[in-house]
C-alpha cells in the first residue's frame, strides 16, 4: 500500500511538472461543445487512455475519439464505456507489445513534445472558438 501511494504521488508531480512545461501560460484549451480526439501510442489496459477521456468530458468536450494504431480487444468494451469512438487499425487478441507497431518507439523528450506543440500553436489558436466554427 505504501509503494502504491509512493508511486501514485510521483505521477501526479510528473504530471504536473509535464503541464506546467507544455502549457507555460497558456490556457488550457477550451474544449465546451468540441471534439476532443484522444491519441495513445497503443493501448493495453486502457487506463491512461479513459482518464484523458473523463478529463476531456468533465472539460465540455461534446464528444470523445480514441485514436490509437492499436489496442487488446479485451480493453474494447471498457473503452466504448468512455468514448463515443473508437478507432484502432488493430485489436488483438493474443498478447502483445506496443512497440511492435514502430519502426522506433522510443521515449518522446520534452524537447521534441515542445517543439511540436510550439507547431501547432503558430498553426491555430486553441483558446476560444472561432465564429461559426
Amino acid at each position: 500500500e505504501d509503494e502504491a501511494g509512493a508511486l501514485a504521488e510521483a505521477e501526479v508531480a510528473e504530471l504536473a511538472r509535464r503541464v506546467r512545461l507544455y502549457r507555460g501560460e497558456r490556457p488550457a484549451p477550451h474544449l465546451a461543445g468540441r471534439t476532443a480526439i484522444v491519441g495513445d501510442d497503443g493501448v493495453v489496459t486502457g487506463a491512461s487512455a479513459r482518464a484523458a477521456g473523463r478529463a476531456a468530458r468533465h472539460r465540455g468536450a461534446s464528444r470523445e475519439v480514441l485514436a490509437a494504431p492499436g489496442g487488446a480487444a479485451a480493453a474494447e468494451p471498457e473503452l466504448r464505456r468512455d468514448f463515443d469512438e473508437v478507432v484502432a487499425l488493430e485489436t488483438p487478441s493474443e498478447p502483445f507489445a506496443i512497440g511492435e507497431w514502430y519502426l522506433r518507439f522510443g521515449e518522446v523528450g520534452d524537447d521534441e513534445v515542445l517543439a511540436c506543440l510550439r507547431r501547432g500553436w503558430e498553426e491555430n489558436d486553441w483558446r476560444e472558438p472561432r465564429a461559426g466554427a
